[in-house]
């Protein structure tokens, strides 16, 4: 046990194995998100200083999501798993230049977003997509499309059952990525 936790180094010692192994090549982009999120929900960092949960150096796995990620891949992606994969690296202590594939990946997905790849996103998919953007140091991306796109999806009503916290990380997002300017 570890601080009155069960250990789950063990498990993810493994998960790090299998997908260095290649058993993860035939994962859709749903399946790369749902790992991520379940790694950032478990305390794990790229960062092991920054780590309080598993102690395991996950970014052997960070590093495969991203790199299967790339190109077109995110194109038959639901807005939630596309939200979930930014918010999930943010998370995880992923930034822009830790990982040249991180500023292809949010240019592919500034791409997505553009030819309306969002179009059927929530209040929260804005949401994280716009922290995560902020939070991922994406000073050499030109998030413009994004905003653009949640903004005109606030104009169009898809806000109205927003909740506060929902608001917070876009106006946060929407406030660091122009102080990062």
């Amino acid at each position: 046990q570890v601080g009155g936790q069960p250990d789950i180094n063990p498990l993810l010692a493994s998960l790090v194995k299998h997908v260095q192994q290649g058993g993860m090549h035939q994962a859709d982009p749903q399946a790369w998100s749902s790992l991520l999120l379940g790694l950032a929900h478990c305390n794990c960092s790229i960062d092991l200083t920054m780590s309080d949960g598993a102690g395991m150096d996950v970014q052997p796995v960070v590093a495969a999501a991203v790199e299967a990620l790339q190109g077109d891949t995110l194109h038959g992606a639901t807005p939630e798993a596309v939200s979930n994969t930014f918010w999930a690296l943010a998370v995880l202590g992923c930034k822009v230049g830790s990982n040249p594939n991180i500023t292809s990946l949010l240019d592919s997905m500034m791409e997505h977003v553009q030819h309306g790849g969002m179009r059927q996103a929530l209040p929260q998919d804005w949401s994280h997509l716009l922290w995560a953007a902020a939070t991922l140091d994406a000073q050499a991306v030109d998030i413009h499309p994004l905003i653009t796109a949640c903004c005109a999806a606030v104009v169009e009503g898809k806000f109205s059952k927003a909740d506060p916290q929902e608001w917070s990380n876009v106006v946060w997002g929407l406030a660091k990525s122009r102080a990062d300017k």
